[in-house]
């Protein structure tokens, strides 16, 4: 270098000034290309369904398909932010049951049967327009009952009342009572008649089925009845008994365990017996029986209260009474007096009553 001519290019100051420049820019070429890059804007496809509501929101015109835009980022506040965390998560089904009713508040026109859905994980999340925050939408875990949004109100219904069975009167005295509903009763002219089929009809504490007809009646009194025709139970008993029994006549009757049954009748076992029958029960338990044996068929039976005293007659011509039994007996002022009819046979039997009277003679 001494050997050439000196000039200023040559220079040891200007080539040192080089050096330093070319150093200089250098690092500001580094610093610059190292510096934050520019995002480049990103087409929005149908996939981008969150994207594209927030560019609805915004009231942006829609872009052609495959154009790059760029959406930009909008500031959120810390007051939007409080006031976003503090509105309620939509609920997406509400039902209330009460008492038996429930309400479910839904759409006008919707389909009120609501179906029981697990939440689909590849549906978009719902886009706030006012946040850009995105939240799920909040459903019923799949393990909690989901009450039917419609449910129809149970009406219950009251059972329909039980038909009762309109039974005939019985002559003057009143309807049929018919426990068993298969008697029959039948008023002409001269009296009425009961009709009981082929199978025990009886009255006892521990039965008491047989066909009957009551009035009430308070203090003394005098009933009568005439039990005429032909009585006939036959021969052959019904199973469990060891004979064929029927009669009817007059009773006075409290309650299954406490009457009194004054009645002509007819028994067949080892022979036919024709008899007035007196029968008496107080608390289910017996009193005395008493059984007269009779000829004819034209038979009247009395009965008479006076006072705290019972008195049974009958008579075969209507003049003469002749006594069957008379007792004191404990009853109440009010009573029920009429007529029954009993079978313990196999055949049907017609009780046929006429000139039946129930007076009342005193206190």
């Amino acid at each position: 270098m001494s050997q050439l001519p000196g000039t200023f290019f040559t220079s040891p100051g200007f080539i040192l000034g080089i050096v330093i420049v070319e150093l200089v820019y250098g690092i500001v070429l580094f610093i610059a290309l190292s510096g934050p890059r520019k995002a480049p804007p990103r087409e929005i496809t149908s996939s981008d369904d969150g994207l594209a509501l927030l560019i609805a929101a915004k009231g942006m015109p829609s872009p052609p398909p495959g154009a790059a835009v760029e959406v930009p980022k909008e500031k959120e506040t810390e007051k939007d932010q409080e006031k976003e965390a503090d509105r309620p998560l939509p609920i997406k089904e509400e039902a209330t049951i009460n008492s038996g009713k429930s309400k479910s508040r839904t759409p006008k026109g919707a389909d009120t049967e609501t179906k029981r859905e697990a939440p689909r994980l590849s549906e978009p999340l719902a886009t706030s327009p006012n946040s850009s925050r995105s939240r799920p939408e909040m459903t019923q875990k799949p393990d909690m009952p989901v009450p039917p949004a419609h449910h129809v109100a149970m009406n219950i219904r009251p059972e329909p009342p039980k038909l009762q069975i309109e039974e005939p009167r019985v002559g003057p005295i009143g309807p049929l009572i018919n426990p068993d509903h298969d008697c029959t009763a039948s008023t002409d002219e001269e009296g009425f008649t009961i009709e009981t089929p082929g199978k025990p009809h009886i009255i006892s504490p521990g039965k008491a089925n047989a066909p009957r007809a009551l009035e009430k009646v308070t203090g003394d009194f005098v009933a009568e009845v005439h039990v005429p025709g032909e009585i006939r139970p036959g021969a052959n008993p019904l199973e469990h008994f060891p004979f064929t029994f029927q009669g009817a006549g007059l009773l006075l009757w409290l309650d299954q365990e406490n009457y009194v049954r004054l009645e002509r009748t007819v028994m067949y076992e080892a022979g036919s017996r024709h008899q007035v029958m007196v029968e008496s029960f107080k608390g289910g338990k017996p009193g005395r029986t008493v059984n007269i044996n009779v000829k004819g068929d034209k038979i009247t039976l009395r009965m008479e209260r006076h006072g705290g005293e019972i008195n049974c007659t009958y008579s075969s011509d209507g003049k003469t009474w002749l006594p069957v039994r008379r007792w004191a007996a404990a009853l109440p002022p009010t009573v029920l007096v009429g007529v029954s009819a009993s079978n313990i046979s196999p055949k049907p039997f017609e009780a046929r009553f006429t000139d039946f009277t129930l007076k009342h003679t005193g206190k």
